[in-house]
């Protein structure tokens, strides 16, 4: 779940020439915020690190060797909340050449591996935009942005992001949870759940064309989908806005046919956390982390969402959404503090050092 603040959205461009330089060991004192992986071997992890100015600068680290060395990539500075309300700037990969990193203002891509980055301008009738979930798919960036009367799904056009005719929600961005999932589909969830406001989910196989979806949760829950794999169903977790006590919202996993059909939902999954990631491993095997009470719990299911048993605890919460299946065993996750990787299907993680 992404929060937000309000920003003016302008296009800029930066350009420099400047070269990667590849380390052994990052940084020193690197803190990972955020990662996205092409494969189990190469990915991108975007955090802080010290850079001789008052306060801590972030840095892009690329791997191609399953994080044994790391690649530092000149970065442009974005914002950073100054709460953990609000979403810490996140990168995403379509490739080793193409890649973007976004925060609540903007979004920055670049096409040469960081040699060159500009802003992607968003077309859009409001003054002000919050930049919510961002995506690659097909290709293209997506992105949910609003402003104070409504938010929308914006496509990547010739000359910046465009809004996807229809893929809205009349309600002012701050009170809307926006979730995008890929995959072999795209997932896009608009919700004001908090307020029991209509909500609504569409799908679309090729990017260009959306339908509307019957909405998988109960009012007053927003949906998480997992990013979608051939063959297996649609999942997504429904997770209760208002908590019955902080930090402690219900949650329930929920499953459905590829191809349409009835959604079948589980038991509420334990009470304990905030979801703060999804991912569907096979028709039965899910893993979700949760954060609350400054400790992130991984759960994980073998009965599509039955029963849950939490298989590694974190001291610290995630900041970002990215746990990633890179394969059928392969998992990556980060959280404030670390980088922690699982090759069994989540059964078990292991932290990666970044010395």
């Amino acid at each position: 779940m992404r929060r937000f603040i309000t920003v003016a959205v302008a296009a800029v461009a930066l350009a420099g020439g400047t070269v990667a330089v590849a380390h052994a060991s990052a940084p020193p004192g690197f803190v990972p915020k955020n990662a996205a992986w092409l494969s189990a071997s190469e990915g991108f992890v975007l955090g802080q690190a010290g850079c001789g100015q008052p306060d801590l600068c972030e840095t892009l680290l690329h791997t191609t060797d399953g994080a044994k060395t790391w690649t530092e990539i000149p970065v442009p500075q974005l914002e950073r909340p100054d709460n953990q309300y609000f979403g810490f700037p996140t990168v995403i990969a379509a490739s080793a050449k193409r890649f973007a990193v976004y925060d609540n203002n903007r979004i920055m891509e670049t096409t040469d591996a960081g040699k060159h980055w500009s802003a992607l301008a968003v077309h859009a009738n409001s003054p002000s935009l919050m930049i919510g979930d961002v995506k690659y798919f097909r290709g293209k960036v997506f992105a949910i942005a609003g402003g104070p009367e409504q938010t929308d799904l914006y496509a990547a056009g010739p000359s910046g992001l465009d809004p996807v005719p229809g893929v809205t929600i009349h309600r002012p961005v701050n009170d809307v949870q926006g979730t995008i999932a890929g995959g072999d589909a795209l997932e896009v969830s608009l919700t004001n759940a908090g307020q029991s406001w209509p909500t609504s989910t569409w799908r679309s196989k090729d990017g260009k064309s959306f339908t509307q979806q019957p909405y998988p949760c109960l009012a007053g829950e927003a949906a998480i989908y997992a990013e979608h794999k051939p063959g297996l169903p649609i999942a997504a977790i429904c997770e209760a806005v208002g908590p019955s006590r902080p930090g402690n919202w219900d949650k329930a996993m929920v499953t459905a046919p590829a191809t349409g059909g009835k959604v079948t939902r589980a038991p509420r999954a334990p009470e304990i956390g905030v979801v703060a990631g999804f991912a569907l491993v096979s028709d039965k095997v899910a893993v979700m982390p949760v954060t609350g009470g400054g400790v992130t719990l991984f759960l994980r299911t073998e009965d599509a969402g039955q029963t849950w048993t939490n298989t590694f605890t974190i001291d610290g919460q995630v900041w970002s959404p990215d746990l990633a299946f890179v394969n059928a065993t392969t998992a990556y996750q980060t959280n404030g503090t670390g980088l922690y990787r699982s090759t069994d299907t989540g059964k078990t993680w292991t932290q990666i050092s970044f010395a």
